[in-house]
């Protein structure tokens, strides 16, 4: 027993000095043994019973077997479930708030008084200067930039003048904001008829003029998608004195 142990004991300071390795294995009895390797590592997917070279085990490859759980995640079914419905409620949110709504043009004021009047019987010549108020409503999730604006003025169907506003500004999402156009309108024998007659009355029941109005609105929104809106309006505005 003496000479084994001496023999074991030399076999393995050779081995330590001479670089060999070695492993601890267990064999089908349930003993424990050691193995020397000899410059190799156990093969990790041969169940302990092989080898490969130390130098090469980042380089190969193990192979796993078809019927191996780990090639089986579990609720595959369900995760892709959740990213399809997901997906779906994402494209239907970004469709309900990109989608186009209608951005429209009102007027609450039926009756203009001007800030500027000039009635000349003699000449037969009224001259009126006014500003004409409207909202730009947008309904969209989205702003959308006015560039500019135009007013026709028709009386008696004829074109009187055409006034422009061209001054670019933003509508907030689902807001409302005021646009104001002004014009210098001027009647005289040509195109206002009896005009300046009506007045110079004292009765202010001669004081309103009926004008129509065909007001226009340039707009664009998401990229540059450029649009228009029109309006027709008829009202009243004020020649007489002011009250």
């Amino acid at each position: 027993m003496k000479i084994q142990k001496i023999y074991l004991n030399l076999l393995k300071n050779f081995n330590r000095n001479n670089g060999y390795n070695k492993t601890l294995l267990i064999n089908e009895s349930g003993e424990e043994y050691e193995e020397l390797m000899n410059g190799s590592v156990p093969c990790p997917s041969c169940k302990g019973l092989g080898k490969i070279p130390k130098e090469q085990e980042a380089k190969l490859i193990a192979l796993i077997p078809y019927s191996d759980d780990r090639l089986k995640p579990r609720r595959t079914s369900l995760y892709v479930t959740l990213s399809i419905l997901i997906c779906t409620v994402m494209s239907g949110l970004l469709i309900w708030f990109l989608f186009p709504r209608s951005t429209t043009l009102r007027s609450s004021i039926y009756k203009i008084q001007p800030y500027y009047i000039h009635v000349n019987i003699t000449q037969n010549v009224v001259s009126l200067a006014f500003k004409n108020t409207f909202d730009v409503l947008n309904s969209n999730f989205f702003p959308v930039y006015i560039k500019n604006a135009s007013m026709v003025a028709i009386f008696d169907s004829k074109r009187m003048k055409t006034s422009y506003n061209l001054t670019s500004f933003r509508v907030p999402s689902r807001r409302s904001k005021p646009l104001d156009i002004a014009m210098n309108l001027t009647f005289d024998q040509d195109k206002g008829g009896l005009v300046a007659t009506f007045c110079s009355f004292n009765s202010s029941w001669f004081h309103a003029l009926f004008v129509e109005f065909q007001t226009t609105v340039v707009f664009n929104y998401l990229v540059r998608h450029e649009e228009q809106i029109s309006l027709p309006t008829y009202q009243y505005i004020n020649c007489g004195p002011k009250p």
